[in-house]
């Protein structure tokens, strides 16, 4: 199939629960000697798939590693198209009806882990099998330490972890080793207890109602029920509560607070989700820019969503709002970043990072001139041909262009006396004689290069920023938390009130 098809196809392979193995020139065709060199760049799973398609906006897409020591099993899940990556520890017996409610896309387990199979339950992933080294505690605690950029896990709440950072790095390590994963956008992890939360078996899971209904399909489940949220993000988030449902007092208390604020003040909730509903996917796009597969459009959804940051602010700027855990004013200040995006982006940026059409013009001297050359290449071969032929008083004198020549000046036979010395012979034909000048090709050389070094230079632009983006991931996933947070409290406020 065309490779412009590859996300359509995917979906299809995913859905299927097949791993697919995508292959790529790895050099410049102009620079290959001979046959220029492929090799697979990456392979797509269920649990790791990236494509749009496949993905659901407001669900999360679970890669789960699970591995047992002695019957305490270490569970690490990530869903790549966000970055939100989590670990923790519970007992054999608890695993089915934690992976229930998770859904996982894909599980990997060790290759001589026979005994946790049996109490997976059952579900629509895919199982895959990973060498029994790459559980080592030493290598995963490396692997972790490497993609955070510290010491030790201490700060991640995983000491004495054993089982979960075995589970954890060998997540990691699949995803990059394996798969050519960049996971830029997976900038720490969060350690789960347990205890934290009600656990739902799968049996009460499913006979509840509470994402699919018996009869098929999620009409009349609970979610359907309760999800307004106007975001994907808040969407993802609602569905980890009722996944999770809290059991300490305090936590929950606060959430009531914060649901209570907004069922309270309904000018406040409408104006809110008014702004939250022109938020962008943040952790999606982020995780889409890691993987290069992010685009102009990405960075332009990105702006506007910063842009609306000062807006949300002005909205929550009540005492009473930070006394319940609200304070948007100890968000990051990522306003650096936002006036590198305003400055460098313009206003409506194409889906394509290729073509070209991104970066603002005024911006950098060298894509100026290059871009100058591109767009002017007509207009200055127009009048180019008029001076020509006032100086050489040949009205009929033509500039034209082809692939094999290049460009060229056009002279009947007729007015053969008037060729300058100047003037280059570069093809003859029956009524006429095709010429070049040192002017002229020096302008062909830069015209035929410029609009290939206008896109590249672009695209050098395009890509520092996007690393600057990736910087600053970590602030941006804090800031994309706090919006889904909104969303939901102010979900929960809106369904209440609306229905008495």
């Amino acid at each position: 199939f065309p490779y412009h098809a590859l996300d359509a196809y995917l979906y299809k392979y995913m859905q299927a629960g097949l791993r697919v193995a995508i292959c790529e020139q790895v050099e410049d065709p102009k620079q290959a000697k001979g046959i220029v060199k492929r090799q697979v760049v990456e392979v797509a799973t269920p649990g790791s798939a990236m494509s749009e398609q496949f993905l659901t906006a407001k669900e999360s897409n679970y890669l789960v590693c699970v591995y047992n020591i002695d019957k305490t099993i270490g569970l690490s899940f990530l869903d790549v198209s966000t970055g939100k990556f989590n670990v923790l520890e519970l007992q054999l017996p608890q695993l089915k009806a934690f992976l229930a409610g998770l859904s996982p896309r894909e599980i990997l387990l060790s290759e001589d882990d026979s005994e946790s199979e049996l109490f997976l339950g059952r579900g629509k992933w895919l199982l895959t099998r990973v060498e029994s080294w790459v559980f080592n505690p030493d290598f995963a605690m490396n692997e972790l330490t490497k993609q955070f950029n510290t010491t030790g896990l201490k700060g991640f709440g995983m000491s004495g972890m054993k089982a979960g950072t075995s589970a954890a790095g060998a997540i990691l390590y699949y995803l990059q080793s394996y798969q050519g994963r960049d996971l830029k956008h997976v900038t720490g992890i969060q350690s789960l207890s347990a205890d934290d939360w009600m656990t739902i078996d799968d049996d009460s899971l499913r006979n509840l109602e509470l994402f699919h209904s018996l009869r098929g399909g999620n009409e009349g489940t609970l979610i359907s029920v309760l999800d307004e949220t106007v975001t994907s993000g808040g969407g993802r988030l609602l569905r980890d509560w009722l996944h999770k449902p809290l059991l300490d007092q305090e936590r929950i208390e606060n959430r009531l607070d914060q649901v209570q604020l907004f069922f309270e003040n309904s000018e406040l909730r409408e104006a809110l989700r008014g702004v939250l509903k022109q938020m962008s996917d943040l952790e999606r796009l982020l995780s889409k820019l890691s993987s290069t597969r992010g685009s102009g459009r990405d960075l332009g959804g990105l702006r506007s969503s910063l842009q609306l940051l000062p807006e949300l602010a002005q909205l929550l700027s009540n005492d009473h709002i930070h006394d319940i855990g609200l304070h948007i004013e100890s968000l990051p200040d990522v306003s650096s970043l936002l006036a590198d995006l305003e400055r460098l982006i313009v206003d409506e940026p194409p889906v394509s990072v290729k073509n070209g059409g991104i970066i603002r013009d005024g911006i950098d001297e060298e894509l100026d001139e290059i871009r100058g050359i591109a767009r002017n290449a007509k207009a200055w071969l127009v009048d180019f041909q008029v001076s020509e032929r006032q100086r050489l008083g040949i009205p009929s004198l033509k500039v034209g262009y082809n692939r094999v020549f290049g460009y060229y000046i056009d002279i009947t036979h007729t007015h053969k006396d008037l060729i300058p010395e100047d003037y280059i012979r570069k093809q003859t034909l029956v009524n006429s004689e095709r010429f070049i000048t040192e002017e002229l090709k020096e302008y062909e050389e830069k015209v035929l290069g410029a609009e290939e070094r206008y896109t590249a230079r672009e695209y050098e632009i395009f890509d520092e920023l996007r690393i600057k983006v990736l910087a600053e991931a970590l602030d941006l996933q804090v800031i994309a938390d706090f919006i889904a947070r909104l969303d939901v409290v102010s979900t929960f406020s809106k369904i209440s009130y609306d229905r008495n």
